[in-house]
């Protein structure tokens, strides 16, 4: 589904922090006075440990970020005991400078704050390999 009410919804598989980068400027160029917002879903933990500086530095373009959670998949204790959506969501914040990303708390509470927020935005951005695109089927 392209929209919801007149906010337009774009998904997309990037999951990695150059693709995130192009991707979301390319978004912010062809519109460029849109409030948008990116709920970006890391691909596994470990992953995300070694990407942090990369991930942190990649969503300057956008209004928003949500981080609802990371995809886990062949993860270790250790590494989910290192990395969490709430400190991606610290390390967006501390790399541009200002509060614009936050933990989501799962799919379904994004899903829920998506289908209450939706109008205060022109364009969200959904991102990730994981299972993010669930959460279109969630605000049908």
């Amino acid at each position: 589904k392209p929209f919801i009410g007149k906010t337009r919804i774009i998904d997309d598989y990037c999951h990695h922090p150059t693709e995130i980068t192009m991707t979301l400027a390319a978004i912010r160029e062809e519109n460029p006075h849109a409030k948008i917002l990116c709920v970006f879903q890391p691909h596994q933990h470990n992953r995300t440990i070694e990407l942090l500086k990369g991930f942190a530095n990649s969503f300057h373009a956008v209004d928003e970020v949500i981080v609802p959670d990371i995809y886990r998949v062949r993860d270790k204790a250790e590494d989910i005991a290192k990395i969490s959506a709430k400190i991606l969501a610290e390390e967006i914040n501390k790399a541009c400078k200002k509060e614009k990303a936050s933990d989501g708390g799962g799919l379904k509470k994004t899903a829920e704050f998506i289908l209450k927020n939706h109008a205060n935005y022109n364009i969200i951005v959904t991102m990730g390999a994981g299972d993010i695109y669930n959460i279109h089927w969630m605000i049908k």
